[in-house]
Order: C-alpha cells, then structure tokens, then sequence
C-alpha cells in the first residue's frame, strides 16, 4: 500500500515536471505610439497587434492616446477599438447596459492597419482614425 501511494506521487510529481515544459514563449519586442481620433488623442481603447497565419493577437491598452505592447517581430494587422457602455434603455426589464464600439470596423474587426515590429526596434508607431 505504501509503495503504490509512493508510487503514485512520483507519477503525479513527473507529470506536473512534464507539463510545465512545452513550446517556448515567442520572443516579444516593445512595440509604442499614439492614437488620435479625429484629430484627438483616443482616451482609451484597445490596440491589438495580429499575427494573422498564426491567429495570435499581443494586445495592450491605449490610455490618453499612447500605447505599449509587447509584440512578436513581423509584419502585423493593427485593430484598434474603443468600447463605451451605454445606459440602459427606459423600457428594459432587465436593465442591460449597451455596449457600443465608438470606432469604425475599417480600424478593428475589418482592419487594414498593417505594422511591421522588429528585433531591432525602435518600434514606435502613430495611427489616425477617423470616426467618420
């Protein structure tokens, strides 16, 4: 009884070791800049740079129109989003608030914002959206 508990934490014990070694995480470069809209800085958003064949997105925050993220090198899709939540309507039972994207697709989900991110840097990028 004693050697196959002993047995089993051993197992348990090499498993977890196993587990914890898989695929090395990609190497990540600082990738900066702004982002106006209309002409402003964004207050906040979302800045995602997408490797597209990989289907992975290094995402960080804009805040006052700057952002940093730590991106893969390569050329990448730029999405940029801005989310506002709205009251909910009077006539709501259930009180949902609304959320709205305040900037267009052709910036986000339809976006053809391109960026290359490189080894060398420096990386530093400024996008100008438009509302309209």
């Amino acid at each position: 009884m004693i050697r196959a508990t002993k047995l089993l934490i051993i197992v348990l014990l090499l498993g977890l070791v196993g587990c914890s070694k898989g695929r090395p995480e990609p190497k990540r470069f600082p990738a900066t800049g702004t982002v106006t809209l209309d002409g402003k800085p964004l207050k906040e958003g979302k800045i995602s740079f997408v490797n597209v064949q990989a289907g992975m997105n290094d995402t960080g925050d804009i805040k006052d129109g700057k952002f940093e993220v730590q991106a893969q090198a390569g050329e990448k899709k730029v999405e940029i989003s801005a989310i506002r939540t709205l009251p909910p309507k009077p006539d709501d039972p259930m009180k949902s608030t609304i959320q709205e994207e305040t900037i267009p697709a052709t910036y986000n989900t339809k976006s053809t914002l391109k960026a290359t991110v490189t080894e060398a840097g420096p990386n530093e990028f400024k996008f100008e959206v438009s509302s309209k």
